[in-house]
């Protein structure tokens, strides 16, 4: 069941971020969002939403705005020998495919209890390097022994590799390819392929007993972190909450830290503490993340 948990959260991450990406993280499960333009950036409070202020468009925010391209055939023929991989949990595969892997990678592709991907398809955008690519890889998991397919989106980065093929990157890895990528999240037409994905999602899980429970179980705090007391933050502590609209999780409690996910409007955390200016930390993944809090409400 932690496998599938893991599939989980990383995909809420990209189905929008969230997402993420998750992305980098936990290879697995559910959430990503951008409008072009150029010149000096606002933000639109901590909800992810972007609006871009007139002036002189930079290169990368001009390659950005490019539409979708579906199913590019060297895209598609990469991705689909990655997921072929990934459902057969072959290493050595994933090993030649991949910038890295680590041994935390290893472990939970080896205990991932997705039994394969299936209807495969790859919407994509030029990467922030010449014959690279930022892709959004929709497939169908059979999860498990659930009999009907979870769909989900992740986003991938692939550049060239030494034999002039493709690999998946990390692309969290580098500050400038992390905010291009960012940008590319936000364009309003991979925010629409999110969203309709995200509706597939929650329109199979609603109807399915068995994905309401897995959806359910993750829901339970877990305990494996050292919980604060309550009396300390002023409200119920390790309490689950939902997103009221689509968030950046950042990795401290700042307008100015890094991105490392997001939240779509409705996806559930486990809001770990308030902290006294506002934000909240919350459990994202593996990791701990920040949200505003008053972007999050009591699920009820």
């Amino acid at each position: 069941m932690g496998g599938l948990k893991e599939w989980l959260s990383d995909n809420l991450r990209y189905i929008l971020i969230g997402l993420a990406i998750v992305l980098a993280g936990i290879v697995i499960v559910f959430a990503v969002k951008l409008t072009g333009g150029s010149g000096k950036k606002t933000s639109d409070s901590e909800t992810g939403s972007q609006t871009i202020e007139t002036g002189t468009e930079t290169q990368a925010q001009t390659e950005t705005e490019e539409a979708l391209t579906e199913n590019d055939l060297t895209v598609l023929e990469t991705v689909q020998k990655y997921y072929t991989a990934m459902g057969n949990k072959d290493l050595d595969t994933l090993s030649g495919m991949t910038e890295s892997l680590s041994d935390s990678d290893k472990q939970k592709i080896e205990s991932s209890i997705i039994q394969s991907y299936n209807n495969i398809a790859v919407y994509s955008k030029k990467g922030p390097v010449d014959n690279s690519y930022v892709v959004f890889a929709y497939y169908e998991a059979k999860v498990g022994d659930v009999e009907e397919l979870v769909p989900s989106v992740v986003c991938l980065y692939l550049k060239p590799d030494e034999n002039g093929g493709l690999c998946v990157a990390d692309w969290k890895s580098d500050q400038d390819t992390n905010d291009y990528i960012e940008k590319v999240i936000q364009n309003s037409d991979v925010q629409a392929l999110i969203k309709d994905v995200n509706d597939k999602y929650q329109e199979i899980v609603s109807g399915n007993d068995e994905l309401q429970k897995i959806v359910q179980e993750m829901d339970q705090p877990e305990t494996e972190i050292t919980i604060p007391d309550a009396e300390d933050s002023g409200v119920k502590a390790n309490k689950v909450m939902k997103a009221k609209d689509v968030l950046n999780v950042r990795a401290d409690s700042s307008e100015d830290a890094e991105i490392i996910g997001m939240l779509d409007k409705g996806d559930k955390v486990t809001r770990v503490r308030v902290l006294d200016n506002g934000w909240a930390e919350i459990k994202y993944g593996e990791t701990t993340g920040y949200v505003l809090n008053k972007y999050l409400k009591d699920v009820k």
